[in-house]
């Protein structure tokens, strides 16, 4: 099998990323879809149960989950999307596929936290980027009223820059999003309330109005970070290749396929998916370190 490997270079100007006048997501859709991610699930048991009278993370999230569905199901409007509903085995990228796929308007996932000290309490709110206003308002929304309703301890909102790396569901979804970690399970205290039907109420009633919230918002003149993003292209081949092709292992990244009816190398790969240069760079740097030494960065069009 031949593989072209492009030298192109292909750059856009960067005030493509300017103030621009976006829609809230009220007008996108007829509803306003939102998909509900229960964290782990199947043979990923998430952070398994201290003792038998626990349940594991992948129930916690799962029951979490439920129950925030069912409340923002009486909301005129709202369409659900879980994307699980059992106890079954997800990857990573069918959570993102399932949200693509929806064309959602927010993406909310839900899991229970670890840390080796067991006095480390709090939900934390991870987002990918501060730079997309709208995820932080998302955020925002629900850690307030984690604070003043729920009345749980929180550790604040955290991005690529605080965590110095990607989470994949947020990184690669095209609408805001948002990783809820409701509480540490290696936490005596937190992992008992987790495992009460009031405390999953008391989470999934608060990550509710905080959608509730974030839904009043006038978003209309919010800066549109997630309609072009930056991406690396690794190869182009006059065949299709599937995505997990041997010769994309050694990247150990998501890859993605489009297609250029025009060239006879109609197949090109690529990996990395940011709405900042200075990021897409260090994606670039290492694809070049991984083998693939005429790898170029190019800016696309997210399908929203």
């Amino acid at each position: 099998m031949k593989f072209l490997i492009l030298i192109l270079a292909f750059f856009l100007p960067i005030s493509i990323f300017g103030q621009k006048k976006g829609k809230s997501s009220k007008s996108s859709h007829k509803h306003i879809v939102v998909v509900i991610d229960a964290g782990h699930g199947g043979k990923d048991p998430g952070k398994l149960a201290s003792s038998k009278k626990y349940k594991n993370e992948k129930h916690l999230t799962l029951a979490m989950a439920k129950k925030l569905g069912s409340y923002l199901k009486k909301m005129k409007r709202v369409k659900v999307i879980y994307t699980r509903t059992t106890d079954k085995t997800l990857t990573l990228d069918q959570r993102v596929d399932i949200a693509n796929n929806s064309k959602a308007d927010i993406f909310v996932s839900i899991h229970c936290n670890s840390a080796r000290r067991k006095d480390a309490k709090g939900a934390s709110f991870h987002i990918h980027t501060k730079y997309c206003p709208t995820d932080y308002k998302l955020a925002k929304a629900i850690e307030n009223d984690f604070i003043k309703r729920v009345k749980r301890p929180v550790m604040g909102i955290k991005d690529y820059y605080d965590r110095r790396s990607n989470l994949q569901v947020l990184q690669y979804v095209n609408m805001p999003a948002v990783i809820i970690e409701t509480g540490f399970l290696t936490n005596q205290s937190e992992e008992k309330y987790l495992n009460t039907e009031k405390g999953q109420t008391y989470i999934a009633s608060g990550i509710y109005r905080g959608i509730k919230k974030y839904l009043s918002l006038n978003l209309a003149n919010t800066k549109v970070c997630r309609e072009y993003v930056y991406k690396v292209q690794v190869i182009a081949s006059r065949t299709r290749l599937p995505t997990n092709h041997k010769v994309f292992r050694r990247l150990s990244m998501r890859v993605e396929q489009s297609i250029n009816q025009k060239s006879p190398f109609k197949y090109r790969y690529v990996v990395g998916h940011e709405y900042e240069r200075s990021k897409i760079e260090k994606v670039k740097r290492r694809v070049i370190r991984k083998g693939f030494k005429d790898a170029f960065i190019i800016i696309s069009q997210n399908s929203m």
